[in-house]
């Protein structure tokens, strides 16, 4: 068989990639799916004969794959067997469904074993039952499922449940992070690839996919993979069977099935046909017996006894099936027409017809009739009552009821039972007036009768008796304790139809309905009605989904289904409304989760009704609670009636002022709908009656109202549903898409009008909530922003889309740079923020037309999609655009790039004035030594793009600076992002905050790194990290160090690593008001410290990694007294003395004092003479000095030259510390308070002179 016909056009196989192996070797090809039905195929086996494919499967080798997995570095990975699974889900049927109607494959790989397994599904829910399933197939329940973060497998109610059940830990891995998941990605690629192999070697219809996935994922479970092992060997499942004589017969080839004589299909026993022709599809997975499709009936089935003919393929050439029923060619033909879901139609409910009315006395003979009837059924409590007993009693004893308002009615009533009548089958109570809310409605309407229904009907309507009850006489259960409310309290039983009072239920069993069930009772053993009774009697709450309580009010029953009808109690507008619904028992048909379902969610998969948290004490509880809760609302009830009863001239003074200030407030003065609902929200704005129209227009506009935790929407629909917001974010959608029309970024085009091929990527909007970063409104909404972006995720260079996408931004330390320069010489600083950046900027003009869809939100005509004009925040190269733009308009400008990065820029005139420029994407900061013509270069910059700009710089990257220009001092801090980040991990305002970042003297080791990372504790520990980052970047050294350690525990952290990470966000608990301050020096003449000049301090702790025994670097760079440049890191190579550590931690300063001299000259500010960098090691400073002393050095080879260079070129100078007075020190070891916060002092810059400088003569 060629390799033509084992692949359609385009495809590669596993085994075309693999090279071929020595010489007389089989390659890897060989063990693929395909190759093995050629080698079956190549000649006829005699009837019981194993062919040679059956004999060498055993000895197919395995190298090409190891060398590929050597080379990969991923022979590390040690799990055992039944340790680890990983899954992932493949769409299968976009174009035909399964056999069965599915259209998923759930992909699952026992990654120490390497045996996998393929379940393939009609939908992508909840796959707990398959995975269950598979589980008890295999024999073994992991410790630990990797999978990516689709709510099937995060967010599943069941798949949860099953987890915690057995234990299970979840991996979750990120969104289209395909390397974490390079196991399964695999294993889904050659499902697919083979499957499509097979299906094209058999030419058998698409639709058999289903099976095509299973019969590969057999084959491949008993070939050899690396060191010659099994996957089904070295997993040894418990039920799972594989033969191999069997499997590795061709793939839809012809088998003939031979019927035992007792068959059903066996008409005549003696000359009657005892078999039929089917085509080969596999094995079962649990027994030996051979997969058969069966063209006459159209089903699978297996069988024992069949006969292979592997040279006859039937779809291939149908005329080799001796019995072609169900195999014509009209039947071949609709096998090959796509398999798609047909729709479902909605059943309709036929209403049954209504019986004629009667009159009262046939009311009255028939409820007297019925309550004879019922008289040794009824029972002594309400809820066990008919409703022909309940509407008797009530009736007869004139119960009497408070009907509250909104509850039934409009306006609140006090009503009494007066007779009982049936119309339709339905038992009424007939309710007479007693009272009104006010003495006019009760004038009014006094002595007026109307009907109410017992119980809820089939319209699923609340106002009935029972509820009345329920709210008039919270916590009553029992017949006898409603004679209290009733006017002729006649003792109970008295009437006829009524029953003695039930004996008291014994309190260690369970009992509903006069039933008694153990609290150990099984749930899988009770039957779905008694379940419901037994859920409805204990009142046991069921979230039936994210925030929705409900509480069991009713049971309802047809032929077939149990319904459990519910009243939400969560949330609160859904309570307020009295909102009802049904849920099926088990089984739900519509979907939707049915009561089991929820229950297994709730509890993780209980077994008893003691573990659903039912039993003897429970109904007794529930009935506290809840007359607790009805004793509250009524008493505001209470408190809010007499305000509610008239508003009459009865009431005081103060209410009246009240109601005066709220119908002034309810008058809106706007006619616009957005303002409208922005003036009903500033109830907290407490505007004055003289307010002016400024303080009313600011009032409109300001946005505090908006709760500090309200997140930011990820997309329309979640925009959408925020009722509050929902209008705001559609203004601003409307600002934006209108602004980039107008700015002439996007063209309309007809989809019809563009070239065939022509690809539209989508777009979609982007949603911020801006907040103040400092100020009077620290984290108070600022505005919120919508952006248009494009998916750049599906452009690329290899499809033209784009050339280049670098577009460099400066290292914070050189804006540093610039805000201490601007500090030390007084000068003026302005921020510039360019609105929409990216398209102000210019697209390449060779590159080729990109077209969008419009955005999710956005009404457009249908077919228009928009040509893209200028770059769109999306796409992988609009910030190169952008800063190829800006960078050529700097250079007509006369400034020139200063630094490496190209991001800065300086100009100096002829007259000296200076101009510095740092810009960061679309954000910049401009300073200068000359006001007027920084003035002007904004007017000129604003002139050619659009933007805002701030004159006095107060923010910049989230780095709050706070100046005195005319002192020529300045702080910055980032104070309103570590409030933010402490609020939202729980340690803000922290009772005992720590005095250090790590406890002193301790040191964090991978022997606490457990084997599988807890989900929770892992995703927490990786935000605390990821925000202690962007701190230690900004305007934290002194956490440097502890972010070191932390960062290196990231993939596995265990307990002792979140504690040490907790014990960090302590201190920054007692310490978020630290800032670094610039411009302390005293007119620049201490010691080496002139005005603008660098210097600092580097450090190393020698083998301080516990698990490397790598030494670690500390350094940091000062000038105009703060620091602008720090760094503790774990060194990349071992040390082999005190020495050489200090060696490369001074190589490693050396190279950050280069490049900031370097942007210092551009600046205009030349470095005269070396930067002094005080280090601790005699011995590191003496090489420095004496280049002949080499003999106890040679292993320290390009770094020492390194640093012997820069010494000998006057950029640095060593100067000697004493160990105890080296700041850098708390940047390489967890050092004790008192030492700590002296070096922290003076690395921030609060100590008016650094006391290691005082203690060194700055000698050239």
């Amino acid at each position: 068989m060629q390799g033509s016909n084992l692949r359609s056009q385009g495809e590669r196989t596993t085994a075309e990639a693999a090279a071929p192996t020595a010489q007389g070797e089989p390659t890897q090809g060989e063990r693929t799916t395909a190759a093995a039905a050629a080698l079956a195929a190549q000649g006829e086996p005699t009837q019981g004969e194993p062919t040679t494919a059956h004999t060498t499967w055993m000895a197919m080798p395995a190298k090409y794959s190891r060398q590929f997995r050597k080379a990969a570095g991923i022979l590390k990975h040690n799990v055992k067997p039944h340790q680890e699974w990983h899954i992932d889900w493949a769409i299968m049927g976009q174009e035909t469904l399964g056999l069965d109607g599915e259209g998923y494959t759930l992909a699952v790989l026992d990654i120490g074993s390497n045996l996998g397994a393929v379940i393939n599904t009609r939908t992508r829910e909840d796959p707990w039952e398959e995975l269950r399933e598979l589980a008890a197939l295999w024999g073994h329940v992991p410790k630990a499922i990797r999978g990516d973060g689709a709510k099937e497998f995060f967010h599943a109610k069941g798949f949860k449940a099953w987890r915690a059940k057995e234990k299970i830990v979840f991996d979750p891995v990120e969104p289209y992070r395909h390397t974490m998941q390079g196991y399964i990605e695999n294993l889904v690629k050659q499902i697919k690839v083979h499957s499509r192999c097979i299906l094209k070697h058999a030419n058998l219809p698409a639709r058999f996919w289903s099976e095509t996935t299973k019969l590969y994922m057999a084959m491949r479970n008993i070939m050899p993979t690396a060191k010659q092992s099994v996957p089904f060997l070295a997993a040894q499942p418990h039920q799972l069977h594989f033969d191999p004589a069997l499997l590795l017969h061709r793939p839809g080839c012809l088998v003939v099935v031979k019927y035992p004589k007792d068959h059903p299909r066996v008409t005549d026993t003696s000359n009657g046909t005892r078999g039929a022709c089917g085509v080969f599809l596999g094995c079962h997975p649990s027994s030996p017996l051979v997969k058969v499709w069966m063209p006459s009936t159209g089903e699978i089935g297996y069988f024992k006894e069949v006969e292979f003919f592997d040279d006859k393929l039937p779809f291939v050439d149908p005329t080799c099936m001796p019995d072609r029923t169900g195999f014509s060619d009209a039947d071949i033909e609709a096998l090959r027409r796509p398999n798609v879901r047909q729709p479902t139609r909605a059943s309709v409910r036929v209403q049954e017809a209504q019986k004629p009315p009667r009159d009262a006395a046939d009311n009255g003979k028939e409820l007297d009739a019925v309550t004879q009837a019922m008289h040794a059924d009824a029972a002594d409590l309400i809820l066990e009552a008919t409703d022909k007993a309940l509407a008797t009693f009530s009736a007869k004893r004139n119960l009497v009821l408070d009907l509250k308002k909104d509850a039934f009615f409009d306006r609140t009533w006090k009503v009494k039972c007066v007779d009982t009548n049936v119309r339709g089958g339905r038992v009424y109570i007939t309710l007479e007036t007693v009272q009104g809310e006010n003495p006019a409605l009760t004038a009014q309407e006094q002595g007026k009768v109307f009907d109410m229904p017992v119980s809820r009907g089939k319209d699923l309507r609340d106002t009935n008796l029972r509820r009345a009850i329920e709210l008039s006489m919270p916590g009553t259960r029992t017949m006898q304790s409603l004679l209290e409310y009733c006017d002729a309290p006649a003792p109970y039983p008295s009437f006829e139809g009524e029953k003695g009072k039930a004996k008291k239920a014994k309190e260690e069993v369970i009992r509903v309905k006069g039933r008694e069930f153990n609290a150990d009772l099984k749930i899988d053993t009770i039957d779905n009605p008694t379940l419901a009774r037994i859920l409805l009697w204990y009142q046991k709450p069921l979230e039936i989904q994210d925030g929705e309580i409900v509480e069991p009010i009713g049971v309802r029953r047809n032929k077939t289904r149990t319904y459990l009808e519910y009243r939400f109690i969560a949330p609160e507008h859904k309570a307020k409304q009295q909102q009802l619904g049904m849920i099926e028992m088990s089984n739900s048909s519509s979907g939707k989760h049915s009561v089991r379902d929820i229950l297994n969610f709730m509890h993780d998969m209980p077994d008893t009704l003691g573990d659903i948290g039912i039993s003897a004490s429970t109904a007794q509880a529930a009935r506290a609670a809840k007359l607790a809760a009805w004793k509250v609302m009524l008493q505001d009830w209470r408190e809010v009636g007499p305000h509610t009863t008239a508003w009459t001239a009865e009431r005081d003074e103060d209410a009246r002022k009240l109601a005066a200030q709220q119908q002034e407030f309810n008058e809106n003065p706007f006619s616009d709908e957005h303002l409208q609902m922005r003036w009903a929200m500033l109830a907290q704005a407490d505007l004055q009656e003289d307010a002016t129209e400024e303080e009313m227009d600011k009032a409109i506009h300001d946005l505090s109202w908006i709760d500090i935790t309200e997140p930011d929407p990820k997309h329309n629909g979640a925009a959408m549903r925020n009722k509050r917001l929902a209008p705001i974010w559609e203004e601003e959608q409307g600002i934006e898409i209108t602004g980039l029309f107008k700015r002439g970024c996007l063209k309309k085009v007809k989809r019809s009008d563009l070239p065939v091929g022509t690809r539209v990527i989508a777009s979609r909007y982007h949603y911020k909530i801006k907040r103040h970063s400092a100020g009077e409104h620290k984290l108070k909404v600022k505005r919120l922003k919508v952006r248009l972006v494009v998916q750049g995720q599906h452009m690329s260079k290899d499809k033209g889309d784009f050339k280049d996408a670098f577009s460099p931004v400066p290292h914070l330390s050189g804006v540093r740079c610039c805000m201490s320069v601007a500090t030390g010489m007084k000068w003026k600083a302005v921020g510039v923020d360019l609105t929409q950046g990216f398209i102000q900027a210019e697209l390449p003009k060779d590159g080729k037309p990109i077209y969008i869809s419009p955005p999710p939100g956005h009404d457009e005509e249908p077919g228009v999609v928009y040509q893209v004009l200028k770059p769109l925040y999306g796409m992988p190269h609009s910030g190169r655009c952008l800063h190829v733009t800006w960078s050529n308009w700097l250079e007509e400008q006369g400034f020139q790039k200063a630094g490496y990065e190209g991001s800065m820029w300086s100009r100096k005139d002829k007259d000296g004035d200076t101009i510095l420029v740092a810009t960061h994407v679309d954000d910049s900061i401009v300073t200068g030594s000359n006001d007027e013509k920084i003035d002007a270069f904004i007017a000129k910059l604003l002139d050619r793009f659009d933007g805002t700009c701030e004159r006095n710089l107060t923010e910049m990257l989230g780095m709050e600076w706070e100046r005195d220009v005319e002192a020529g001092t300045s702080t910055l801090h980032q104070k309103a992002f570590t409030e933010k980040l402490l609020k939202a991990f729980g340690f803000w305002q922290y009772s005992k905050p720590t005095k250090t970042p790590q406890a002193p003297g301790t040191r964090l080791s991978a022997d606490d790194m457990p084997d599988v990372a807890d989900p929770v504790l892992h995703r927490r520990y990786r935000a605390i990290v990821g925000a202690l980052g962007w701190l230690n970047q900004g305007t934290r050294p002194d956490i440097s160090h502890a972010y070191s350690e932390l960062s290196k525990f990231v993939q596995r952290p265990g307990q002792k690593h979140m504690d040490a990470a907790e014990y960090c966000l302590k201190y920054l608990s007692g310490t978020a008001d630290l800032c670094i301050h610039y411009g302390r020096t005293k007119d620049g003449n201490t010691e080496g410290r002139e005005l603008n000049n660098l210097w600092g301090w580097v450090d190393a702790d020698f083998a301080a990694d516990l698990d490397t025994r790598r030494s670690h670097t500390g350094y940091i760079i000062m000038m105009n007294g703060g620091p602008i440049s720090w760094k503790s890191v774990k060194q990349k190579s071992v040390s082999l003395s005190t020495a050489e550590s200090e060696w490369y931690a001074a190589s490693e300063a050396g190279k950050e004092l280069l490049y900031l001299r370097i942007i210092m000259r551009d600046f205009g500010f030349l470095q005269h003479g070396p930067s002094y960098l005080y280090e601790d090691s005699r011995a590191v400073i003496c090489m420095a000095e004496n280049p002949s002393n080499r003999k106890g050095a040679r292993h320290i080879d390009t770094r020492e030259h390194f640093v012997d260079q820069l010494v000998k070129d006057r950029i640095v100078k060593l100067q000697q510390c004493r160990t105890n007075k080296m700041v850098a020190d708390a940047l390489t070891k967890n050092l004790p308070a008192p030492a700590f916060e002296q070096h922290r002092a003076t690395m921030l810059g609060e100590d008016e002179a650094p006391f290691s400088a005082m203690l060194c003569r700055a000698r050239d």
